[in-house]
């Protein structure tokens, strides 16, 4: 580190010796530049910096997911209240096959690229989403109006999971792949409420708390070991993050509709510790600071219910400022190990 840093501090010591002018005044162009020319192990780093100083890229990309994901959001808002102001107006049939060409067009427009052998635009993606949602808001009118399953209602979940499966793997989607494992979760009969479990002095449903809780675990199961197979898969390498945090969530969840109910308390917040432990350590080694998110705030919210079923509604003050002291050393041990690992 230190032969190659000197060749760097000369060089920067050289432009600035040769006098940048006041046009380079508030630019670091010159010295990046120099380290670019001196250093050449970091130079994809570099470069980025140097795009970055000169102005010539301004990433926009999380803005822009968040700017498609509302669109789709509000899409789907507007369609909902469309159909509800013109329902009888427009008849169940034509409104089924309105829903399900929409979603046919969005599959198709998504596809094209493929067909044509260039890459989706980040723009597809969305749309993509949006035709999965129109396909299950579809699937779900159908059986709501016309009960084409009977009694098995459910099973449209499972079908609806099947099918989005299929087309994020063929399309590379990662967020029809979410989509496609919250159904499997629903189908499960896995639906978080965050109301209910700190309803914990109101009593809830603890035997149902229960049930769903080892479903939870189960299904995060399923989703780890699927996330652990798609770490030698050499396609479709960003689906082990999607697995992984669905794993995660559900994981959580579990432990703490376990801790909800009086009989499995106990085992619900060693389940609760032991994952917050594991998922901390996985955060710090792979730099991942959602991960580290998912495990002090499960574990804040885990604390709090414990709390609020031993001891009542009081000291929610001392547990946050104990946790909040956890958080900030965590981040200050990966600050660390950061810092002492070379660029």
């Amino acid at each position: 580190m230190a032969s190659s840093a000197c060749p760097a501090r000369r060089a920067v010591a050289e432009v600035r010796g040769r006098g940048a002018g006041p046009a380079h005044l508030h630019s670091l162009e010159p010295e990046l530049q120099a380290l670019r020319e001196a250093s050449p192990t970091g130079a994809a780093a570099l470069d980025r910096a140097l795009e970055l100083e000169s102005r010539r890229l301004f990433p926009v990309r999380r803005e822009l997911w968040a700017a498609l994901y509302g669109a789709v959001l509000a899409i789907l808002v507007g369609v909902g209240l469309l159909v509800r102001a013109n329902l009888d107006r427009i008849g169940p049939v034509a409104l089924l096959l309105a829903l399900l060409g929409a979603a046919l067009a969005c599959h198709v427009l998504a596809l094209l690229p493929r067909l044509q052998g260039r890459e989706r635009p980040i723009g597809l993606d969305y749309v993509l989403l949006l035709g999965a949602l129109l396909l299950g808001a579809a699937a779900g009118y159908a059986q709501l109006r016309f009960q084409w399953l009977g009694t098995h209602a459910a099973r449209v979940l499972l079908l609806l999971a099947a099918w989005h499966t299929l087309v994020a793997y063929l399309l590379d989607s990662r967020l029809v792949l979410a989509v496609a494992l919250g159904s499997f979760a629903a189908w499960l009969g896995l639906e978080p409420g965050l109301p209910a479990l700190l309803d914990v002095a109101g009593g809830g449903a603890p035997g149902g708390f229960r049930g769903r809780g080892w479903i939870a675990l189960g299904c995060a199961l399923i989703y780890l070991g699927a996330a652990l197979a798609h770490r030698r898969a050499p396609r479709w390498p960003s689906f082990r993050e999607v697995y992984e945090q669905f794993a995660a969530h559900l994981g959580f969840w579990g432990a703490l509709a376990l801790a909800v109910a009086q009989p499995t308390r106990w085992t619900g917040v060693l389940l609760l510790a032991a994952l917050a432990t594991g998922v901390a350590l996985v955060a710090l080694r792979e730099r991942r600071e959602s991960l580290l998110v998912y495990a002090v705030g499960y574990a804040t919210l885990g604390a709090l219910v414990l709390q609020a079923q031993l001891f009542g509604g009081t000291g929610y003050l001392r547990v946050l400022a104990i946790l909040g002291l956890a958080a900030w050393t965590l981040m200050r041990l990966r600050a660390r190990r950061g810092a002492r690992e070379p660029a």
